[in-house]
């Protein structure tokens, strides 16, 4: 259902996106620096702060800072488009986080959660597989064959909203208590 969710979302996000705008949002340097910026340097410091205001079990302090240094889930296009914002940037803003999440969560977890030691490749290939994959595949599809791209997008966008609620509804439940 994960994988589901995942993948959806992902080539939602492809199959709507104008690639020629996608790449002028990466061309803005403030707009990228921001991002890193909020992402990874002001979300992290946020979330350990945090751990030392509120008192945590160790399991969720540890979850949080991990949360925190990963700030992109794959609903970020479902929520991009439900607040109307730029879905160019949301889809540029994927395979930079992903990449950012990639080469410093590594980096920066050990020095937030001692003792922790993560691989750079197994954080890499279900990022690859499950989020840049469907991502470049579905604007691929778009890019050439347009007309199919509009033809799917109705229909992805259902099973990625659906899978989310599905997805979401599990988490509840699984974690009621």
């Amino acid at each position: 259902l994960v994988l589901l969710y995942t993948v959806t979302n992902m080539a939602s996000l492809g199959l709507e996106l104008n690639l020629r705008e996608t790449m002028t949002s990466l061309r803005s340097a403030r707009l990228v620096v921001l991002t890193l910026l909020w992402g990874w340097v002001v979300g992290p410091a946020f979330a350990l702060l945090l751990t030392k205001v509120i008192p945590l079990s160790e399991p969720h302090a540890i979850g949080l800072l991990i949360f925190s240094l990963a700030p992109v889930a794959p609903m970020v296009s479902l929520l991009a488009r439900k607040a109307r914002a730029d879905m160019d940037f949301t889809a540029a803003l994927v395979p930079l986080a992903m990449l950012a999440t990639v080469v410093l969560l590594p980096l920066l977890a050990p020095w937030l959660m001692k003792g922790l030691t993560l691989n750079a490749w197994s954080l890499a290939k279900p990022l690859l597989l499950l989020v840049l994959l469907p991502l470049v595949v579905c604007v691929a599809i778009k890019v050439y064959a347009s007309p199919v791209a509009d033809k799917l997008f109705p229909a992805v966008k259902r099973l990625a909203g659906l899978s989310t609620l599905v997805t979401l509804s599990f988490v509840v439940v699984f974690n009621f208590r």
